[in-house]
């Protein structure tokens, strides 16, 4: 039954992506750290947090992301260290998952440093 298995390390797992978020990870690079089979991951994904694999790695570029441009890194920068193709993908990935914009990270900080 599904409470007899073994829990994901989601603890390890994110730190594992964390320390090399520009990887191209997929499902099954994921399944892999995890030892478990792409179809297995996927459930215990969603019975662990209601979301897919990649969906939780996206969030936690995004986190990054935002981190580093309220720091002050460039949007070019920010984008490959965190795994996104550029500034144009990561900009769009922003506006469509946060409803905010490089730019307006960027004024966030702006405005608590002065």
């Amino acid at each position: 039954t599904l409470a007899l298995r073994r829990p994901i390390d989601l603890d390890g797992l994110a730190r594992r992506i964390d320390a090399d978020l520009a990887h191209a990870w997929s499902v099954a690079d994921l399944a892999a750290a995890c030892c478990l089979s792409p179809q297995r991951l996927r459930a215990r994904f969603a019975q662990a947090l209601g979301q897919a694999p990649l969906d939780w790695l996206r969030a936690r570029r995004l986190d990054r992301a935002e981190q580093l441009l309220r720091h002050g890194l460039a949007l070019e920068a920010v984008a490959l260290q965190v795994g996104y193709a550029g500034a144009s993908a990561l900009s769009t990935a922003l506006r469509r998952e946060r409803g905010t914009g490089a730019r307006t990270l960027r004024r966030r900080r702006a405005l608590r440093a002065s």
